[in-house]
Order: C-alpha cells, then sequence, then structure tokens
C-alpha cells in the first residue's frame, strides 16, 4: 500500500540522492522513485537465462544470505561453496561446470539482477503473492 515512509541513508546514500535532487522533500520522493523504477527495468532487461534447476541451486545457495552492495563476488563465492561442500550440483542435478562458465559470464547487471530475485523470492516465501523463480530455458 502506498504512503509514507522513513528511509535511514548512510552519509554515501544521502550523496548519491543528493546528486539527483533540488532541495526539498519531494524533490528526494521523486528521486527515490525513479532511481527504485530505473533499477527495476536494469534487474528485469539483466535478468540471467538459467534453467529452473540452475536458479534453483543458486536461489538454494543464497538463501540467508545477507545480502550486500555488490554481489558479484560473495553471490559467486556462495554459489561455488554450495556446490563444494554440499554437493548442491547433484542435488539440483545441474551441470556444474556449465552453470560455472554461465556464471562467469555474467555482467555486474546480470549479478544484480540475480540477486535481487533470490532475495525477492525468499522474503516472499510463505506469503500470499511469492515471488517464483523463472522456469528457464
Amino acid at each position: 500500500m502506498p504512503g509514507t515512509i522513513s528511509v535511514y541513508l548512510s552519509d554515501r546514500e544521502d550523496r548519491l540522492l543528493t546528486e539527483r535532487t533540488r532541495e526539498g522533500g519531494r524533490e528526494r520522493s521523486e528521486a527515490i522513485r525513479r532511481i527504485l523504477g530505473r533499477y527495476a527495468e536494469i534487474c528485469q532487461a539483466d535478468l540471467p537465462r538459467l534453467s529452473r534447476a540452475e536458479w534453483s541451486l543458486c536461489a538454494d545457495a543464497l538463501n540467508g544470505c545477507w545480502a550486500q552492495d555488490t554481489p558479484t563476488h560473495w553471490a559467486m563465492a556462495s554459489i561455488e561453496d554450495h556446490v563444494s561442500l554440499n554437493g548442491a550440483d547433484r542435488k539440483w542435478e545441474v551441470d556444474w561446470p556449465e552453470l560455472q562458465t554461465k556464471l562467469k559470464g555474467f555482467s555486474r547487471g546480470g549479478w544484480v539482477a540475480l540477486v535481487d530475485l533470490v532475495e525477492r523470492f525468499w522474503l516472499s516465501s510463505g506469503t500470499e503473492q511469492p515471488v517464483e523463480l523463472p522456469e528457464g530455458d
């Protein structure tokens, strides 16, 4: 439901927002809406093409991980660890060398889109409107 919310920003985030606004609260709100819209567009456009099993492996690997500002390094490491330590490739019946090649080819936008979708998937789990993982190739 739309409405007013409080947003707590770090100094860095405040600078990023200030660069995109003039003085005044409504302009800051509008800037946040524009930024969120652009972010959603980038995530949709850069969403990786993975099979359902590959998405499931990635979601499984990132379950419980706290999303950080730069997902490329920690997300790849978490997925690699999940495969090597837990045999996730066997669990999800995924060709690990093939998935690893795909993951290494992701752009930064692809990584952000992957982490964003997985985060939304887990946050919506058990709700009335769960986010589904893509059916894949």
